[in-house]
């Protein structure tokens, strides 16, 4: 089938859609010449006036106002009816963030660390993610998806290259097309400006630690109409096992006015991991549990030095291109294209062969990937009657390509055994390529969004219509040639409904309805063979926002049920193979969230959140699983982070507590990760005051786990019902002490 009919929208499907932007452009017509020309005091249209746009620019403090991540438009957040939080460029640096993980700590409904390797950032939201093919991994950049490979080739962006990064918790594919049901994390790169800036950072610490990075925006000429930035870094550190994490990164970016109405920024990102740290689980049982054949040494490391290994090579190329008519009307593209490389190898836990001598696996995979999403929006503002409009309609499109080989040993004399209790180097054999494997994925979206005003009231409606096209092939070379071949289809349309009332007293409630759809990457090799549809969720939502005017500030309280249907479970049809499954399965999250932020005055900060989630395995076809709890996921999380300045604020106090409680490690609920509290704390001081020879020089300090705490990020278990012999655990972040100074000029 040709392209042109593999992405050809039905007419029935989308009379609704077309019925809307012909009465709003009919309206639109009328509107603009009777029409008051007043500005909306809730939306800002994309003016250019060399400046960045609020939205996209982190604020100084903690406290965000504004963003566009869940709406595409540059919206307040107080009156935003969905559950948004800004992670700004000063709450990075007040906590020392290494990776986008740590910056996610004291966030609420996200759980940022439950495996805590710097490899890869990936996350729970609203309690929705995983382990292995299960995980759900921070994968959106300035507001456009990344591309992936099929297995262990994700991007990872140093947070020294971002702006900021914006949260939105819950379903959100009217935006976004195909996304996690949680939400997503979209990181705001940094682009040049029309301010001159200079930075250079220098970091050294506990576990060899060492940084050096550099930040240098400039416009040039006499004018505000080019700008040029580039950010740069070198990053690394060793784990608790002694194994390396190494990064290098370059960001160029250029902003150019073309016209008073007119600006193109055109942005670049290369980034080079040439280690990646430890990526090891260790066994429950002597650890969580005392195993008398002897426990598991504290900082063990149960792989191979000389078979570990982890390469990666990303590099980004991509613009924002906007255009504005009038405050009326404006125009935006964005266009971003991606590509990279990555080298696999490692060992990791089979089985308990008695004692504390486990069996083990060894597993090697190079892969590619490259791709393209671009995504265009056409906005218009107008009245009808006493109702203001801001009408977005969007076209996005994605094509991603990825490449892998895979091979695996499992046991025998090519991995031997490991003692856990007191592990020694051995020879491990490089496994042969078993697997070649290739994917295409297309996605073609069309979306209409209208945020109406009209008084106090505040409404939001949404539609789009996505055509996904999944192609996979997989070559088995071993142990006899065989392939395998898929090809799916998915058509999918989602809504998204708000109603927000903005009171005089800085109190905005709302309510919200929201759905979205993901593709399964799971390929069905065991039943009819027939492909797997798409997961689909949808979410209620209520909730309360509150600004105050006396301080900088805001406040968020979340009530919410977010369900997801065509679960994959088990297919217990009488003859069905024991690996076949079927799409009958639900999971359903209800929780409540609540956030504040708050710069009290000029000394004092706050930020606060508390996560409430009961997440329940609502159908399945096994038996245990019905009514548990999904693996991984902590009922409870609670974080609060305080910074004071003293001394005319040349020195900046912080300290921070943040609490995970338990989770399980098996589909029944039998094994427990213990839950933790952690405490973490930073300095800051402002060396100008010393001597106007050190003026924008500012000395830091962050400790990460003071109190060195033993804790596991998240464990699990192989089989349905789990125990101690039969479940790993990932070893948290131990004490972390780094020093650091940077020059601002």
């Amino acid at each position: 089938m040709n392209s042109a009919q593999t992405f050809r929208f039905s007419a029935p499907r989308f009379t609704l859609l077309y019925l809307l932007l012909l009465g709003a452009f009919s309206a639109f017509a009328q509107g603009t010449d009777g029409a008051e020309q007043e500005e909306s005091i809730e939306l800002e249209s994309i003016t250019v006036t060399g400046k960045r746009p609020s939205a996209w620019q982190s604020p100084s403090g903690v406290v965000a106002t504004r963003s566009a991540t869940a709406t595409k438009t540059d919206t307040r957040l107080l009156h935003t009816p969905a559950s948004v939080s800004v992670i700004t460029q000063d709450q990075m640096r007040q906590m020392g963030a290494q990776n986008v993980a740590q910056t996610l700590r004291y966030t609420p409904g996200t759980f940022s660390e439950s495996r805590t390797s710097r490899r890869y950032d990936s996350i729970f939201l609203r309690g929705f993610g995983g382990f292995g093919g299960n995980a759900n991994f921070v994968q959106y950049l300035d507001g456009q998806r990344l591309p992936a490979g099929q297995g262990y080739l994700k991007s990872a962006i140093d947070p020294y290259l971002l702006e900021r990064i914006d949260v939105v918790r819950g379903a959100n594919s009217v935006q976004y097309g195909q996304i996690n049901p949680g939400g997503l994390v979209n990181q705001i790169s940094k682009r040049a400006y029309f301010e001159p800036s200079r930075e250079v950072a220098v970091e050294a610490g506990h576990d060899s630690n060492r940084f050096v990075g550099f930040d240098i925006n400039q416009p040039l000429g006499q004018g505000e109409s080019v700008a040029l930035r580039l950010t740069g870094l070198h990053r690394y550190s060793e784990s608790k096992t002694g194994l390396a994490a190494e990064r290098y990164a370059l960001a160029p970016s250029l902003t150019w006015r073309i016209g008073p109405q007119t600006e193109l920024t055109a942005h670049a990102q290369w980034q080079h991991d040439p280690a990646g740290g430890d990526y090891n689980a260790v066994p429950a049982y002597g650890t969580l549990e005392n195993n008398p054949a002897g426990n598991v040494p504290e900082h063990a490391f149960l792989g191979e030095r000389s078979f570990e290994r982890f390469k990666r090579d990303t590099a980004l190329l991509g613009y924002r291109l906007s255009h504005t008519w009038n405050e009326n009307i404006s125009l935006q593209h964005n266009l971003l294209y991606a590509h990279g490389r990555s080298e696999f190898r490692n060992t990791s836990l089979m089985g308990h062969l008695g004692g504390s001598t486990w069996a083990r696996t060894a597993t090697a995979s190079d892969e590619k990937m490259r791709g393209i999403h671009t995504d265009a929006q056409l906005r218009l503002r107008f009245h009808t009657g006493a109702v203001k409009h801001t009408l977005n309609i969007g076209a996005d499109y994605q094509n991603n390509r990825a490449e892998r080989l895979l091979g695996n040993l499992r046991g025998g004399a090519g991995v031997p055994p490991v003692d856990a209790a007191n592990p020694q180097s051995s020879v491990i054999l490089t496994p042969p390529w078993q697997s070649d494997g290739r994917r295409r994925q297309q996605q073609l979206g069309l979306y209409v969004q209208n945020q109406m005003e009209a008084g106090a009231w505040l409404a939001q409606l949404g539609v789009r219509h996505d055509r996904v096209h999944t192609r996979e092939t997989v070559d088995q070379l071993l142990p006899a040639y065989r392939r395998q071949q898929h090809d799916r289809r998915d058509h999918k349309t989602t809504y998204q409904a708000a109603l927000m009332y903005r009171a005089d007293n800085g109190l905005s409630p709302y309510a919200s309805y929201a759905t979205s759809f993901e593709p399964v990457s799971t390929l069905n090799l065991y039943g009819d063979k027939k492909p797997f549809h798409a997961t689909t969720a949808e979410q209620w939502e209520i909730g309360l926002k509150y600004q105050p005017e006396q301080f900088r500030a805001l406040f968020g309280l979340s009530a919410f049920q977010l369900t997801r249907n065509h679960v994959l479970t088990k297919d217990t049809h009488t003859g069905a193979h024991p690996s076949a499954q079927i799409q009958t399965g639900q999971v359903r999250v209800r929780g409540m969230e609540l956030e504040a932020r708050a710069e009290w005055n000029e000394r004092w900060s706050t930020i606060a959140a508390l996560t409430w989630l009961k997440p329940e395995v609502t159908r399945s076809n096994i038996k245990e699983e019905l009514g548990s709890r999904p693996v991984g996921l902590p009922a409870t999380m609670a974080s609060l982070w305080l910074q004071y300045a003293l001394l005319n604020e040349r020195l900046k106090l912080s300290a921070g507590i943040r609490h995970v409680s338990a989770s399980y490690a098996d589909v029944a609920n039998t094994v427990k990760t213990p839950a933790a509290t952690l405490v973490d704390l930073g300095a800051r001081y402002d060396l100008g005051h010393l001597s106007q020879t050190l003026q924008g020089a500012t000395a830091s300090l962050n400790i990460h786990n003071a109190a060195d705490k033993i804790h596991y990020g998240g464990c699990f278990a192989r089989g349905t019902t789990g125990s101690a012999r039969t479940t790993q655990c990932f070893p948290g972040s131990r004490r972390s002490i780094v020093f650091g100074l940077n020059y601002h000029w």
